[in-house]
């Protein structure tokens, strides 16, 4: 209707209407340009506090996982140095007690740690939109360190693949039987999982002494139980290292919401 307006204007030499008639037209494509600037702007803010809010989820969910990653792996830990002191001692009389310990040191907890809303994020290139430099890169920082931490979490010694070879099957099968773990959901929707603190096999004494000796005898498993350890040490280290990373991380973004 406009440009209509301005033909017949033109038409009859009405210079006056028709540059009125076009600064309305500029008027009204500026303030439309601004309404949508205005719009992106304000769905990019909403998407950040989005992302914010989230991260902040997730980072929490970080820190109850390795809590609980590290009362987990100080019970296997325990376990382990229950086998060792056996192994390291040939003399030492050893029963049902030591295969349980045996086979509860190859206890592992093979999942990752919460990052799906970071990586959404990155995919989206969100993070520019997250806060100031100093914040993104304490973000940035955070998940690259944590990706790498991840080798160390997942990684499995030989020595379960050792003693899980070694150990006879029906010894497995009731110590996966009488000490299975009690898996749960922790508030954050993680699965956890725990250790029983005590449990029974009840097998024949001939069958203790026969996984006993088997196991006792079996090449390097005392070397590979005490790799296991120092692993076992490591990953302890890097859970406390990294809850305090995480939980740092979370109340620092939560002061920025606030």
């Amino acid at each position: 209707m406009v440009i209509r307006r301005i033909r017949e204007h033109a038409a009859h030499a009405d210079w006056f209407t028709v540059g009125l008639d076009l600064l309305i037209v500029i008027i009204g494509v500026f303030l439309g340009m601004q309404a949508n600037n205005w719009n992106e702007t304000r769905v990019e803010r909403q998407q950040a506090e989005s992302y914010r809010t989230r991260l902040v989820e997730d980072l929490r969910a970080n820190e109850s996982d390795l809590k609980q990653r590290r009362e987990y792996y100080r019970q296997v830990r325990h376990h382990a140095l229950a086998a060792l002191e056996v192994l390291d001692h040939p003399s030492a009389s050893a029963g049902e007690q030591f295969l349980i310990d045996s086979f509860q040191a190859t206890q592992i907890v093979p999942r990752t740690l919460s990052r799906f809303t970071y990586d959404e994020m990155i995919a989206a290139g969100g993070l520019d939109r997250l806060g100031n430099a100093a914040l993104r890169t304490r973000v940035k920082n955070y998940y690259s360190a944590m990706e790498t931490a991840e080798t160390t979490f997942r990684s499995t010694p030989p020595y379960r693949e050792h003693l899980r070879r070694v150990m006879p099957y029906q010894v497995q099968q009731r110590a996966r039987i009488r000490c299975r773990e009690k898996l749960g959901t922790a508030q954050s929707g993680e699965q956890t999982n725990v250790l029983p603190t005590s449990c029974a096999l009840e097998l024949d004494y001939e069958i203790v002494a026969k996984a006993v000796t088997r196991i006792r005898s079996s090449p390097e498993i005392a070397d590979d139980l005490t790799r296991h350890l120092i692993d076992l040490d490591l990953k302890l280290d890097l859970f406390d290292l990294f809850e305090g990373r995480a939980r740092n991380l979370r109340q620092n973004m939560e002061v920025k919401t606030s």
